[in-house]
């Protein structure tokens, strides 16, 4: 298994086994893009391709990789946006553990917010950008 699908498999369970998330959303977690009929609040996950960290240039020793984790909601309130970004941060920032076999460790590098603006619907986006390393095979 490569270190992004180690990474998706790391995060979505992660996310899947909060009861604070389950609470609030659901099992509505997806990887990059959330079906159009899909019902707020919910979690989205996506990530550029990462980065290796190897030894003399050849043997990997991690893999980092810059999740951004985000909550949607729609409306004029961030309320629930924010309390999905906090339930987000609880799972993630500073966990530790394994995925088929391998070491994974997380941190939170930066908050996210935003609002977009689609079909004179307003979406909110709140969470964060999370660093995975993960330990190299």
């Amino acid at each position: 298994m490569n270190e992004m699908q180690i990474g998706d498999a790391w995060i979505y369970a992660r996310l899947a086994a909060s009861p604070e998330l389950q609470t609030l959303c659901g099992g509505r977690i997806y990887r990059d893009l959330a079906p159009e009929d899909a019902i707020e609040p919910l979690v989205v996950y996506s990530a550029p391709p990462g980065q290796d960290v190897t030894f003399n240039g050849a043997a990997r020793l991690q893999v980092n990789v810059d999740y951004t984790v985000k909550a949607i909601t729609r409306g004029e309130s961030f309320v629930v946006a924010y309390q999905v970004a906090s339930a987000i941060d609880t799972a993630l920032h500073g966990e530790i553990g394994e995925q088929d076999g391998r070491q994974v460790a997380a941190y939170r590098t930066s908050p996210v917010g935003y609002t977009t603006l689609e079909k004179d619907t307003r979406f909110n986006h709140a969470g964060g950008v999370y660093r995975l390393n993960i330990a190299g095979s």
